[in-house]
């Protein structure tokens, strides 16, 4: 993060922390060499520079500016300089969580809070989250914090694998799977598949897919694989809710 010393940009990082992100705050022409999801930048005279660098590390990062709602007029330049997205200040949590998981550029893409009515109609649900992508799985697990459930991350399909074992073992297994389709190692199917064939005489994980692909072959292959639901990321607020209300009702 980019951004001089204020309240401000310490309440923006506290957020971000609390997310589970790990922030690095920097002055604009010293920004360390390392590979970042995002770069959030204040805009400030000579913000520009920090998208004339070079890349920061292998995957060139999301670049967001931050701004007041009087500079709206610079948009233009500001997309010029190679920023991917803005933040109106002072930033929304739900406008900051759909820039950080790829809202349109330049667009107002704030989310509406989460309403009462989105609350689980049951008990809460304890959720195990198999993303490796690490800003989508916190913000996964802010959404589930929200609605009243309990998640716990799983990096990759073998995580995940063994976080469902031990569970199981544990006699406290998890009452819904979320497994992302496309993970590094063992994915998503095959996660998924191990899971099945160890529930021989095991209660039945509810596994929904996670996935960016809507089409009716990408469906096909998460039912064959043995999972029962579809949600196509990023995740729908709504439909999550009216997915595990249900669950949280059939459980409680």
């Amino acid at each position: 993060m980019v951004a001089p010393q204020s309240l401000a940009a310490e309440l923006l990082e506290r957020r971000l922390t609390r997310w589970g992100a790990a922030v690095t705050r920097a002055a604009i022409d010293a920004i360390p060499a390392r590979d970042f999801d995002a770069v959030l930048t204040d805009h400030t005279p000579g913000a520009e520079a920090t998208t004339a660098a070079e890349p920061i590390g292998e995957k060139p990062p999301r670049r967001i500016v931050l701004i007041t709602p009087g500079e709206r007029h610079g948009l233009l330049a500001l997309r010029a300089a190679g920023f991917n997205g803005y933040l109106v200040k002072p930033v929304r949590a739900a406008s900051l969580a759909a820039q950080l998981t790829g809202g349109a550029v330049f667009e107002d893409v704030a989310a509406p809070a989460v309403q009462p009515s989105m609350t689980p109609a049951g008990k809460s649900l304890a959720i195990l989250i198999a993303e490796d992508n690490k800003i989508n799985a916190l913000l996964a697990c802010s959404l589930l914090a929200k609605l009243g459930h309990r998640p716990t991350v799983a990096a990759d399909g073998s995580e995940a694998v063994a976080a469902w074992r031990a569970a199981q073992d544990s006699d406290a297994p998890f009452d819904v799977v979320l497994m992302d389709v496309q993970m590094p190692g063992t994915d998503g199917l095959e996660a998924t598949r191990q899971i099945r064939a160890a529930e021989a005489t095991a209660r039945r994980t509810p596994i929904v897919a996670l996935t960016a692909n809507a089409y009716a072959e990408d469906r096909e292959a998460c039912l064959a694989a043995g999972m029962d639901d579809f949600l196509v990321m990023p995740l729908d607020r709504e439909r999550l809710a009216a997915m595990l209300s249900e669950r949280a009702a059939l459980a409680a």
